[in-house]
């Protein structure tokens, strides 16, 4: 497993910047009784990842779910 995030934890994921450009805030918080990533922009712009080899033969599958609150013009 890459990330735990509803048990509240992050590991090794951390926000990566892009030049000049200052990064985005990430928390956990629970929305609607589950532990969610929030990403929180202002004139910001950053990507929370984390790099690592994944044997695609022993895990062929990403699982993930998006919410989206605002969408802008």
């Amino acid at each position: 497993m890459v990330a735990q995030f509803e048990q509240g934890q992050t590991g090794d994921w951390r926000a990566e910047t892009f030049d000049d450009i200052a990064s985005s805030d990430y928390d956990l918080v629970n929305l609607n009784g589950r532990t969610a990533l929030r990403g929180r922009c202002d004139d910001s712009a950053s990507v929370f990842g984390i790099e690592r080899e994944i044997d695609l033969d022993a895990t062929p599958i990403m699982h993930w779910r998006w919410r989206v609150d605002v969408v802008y013009a």
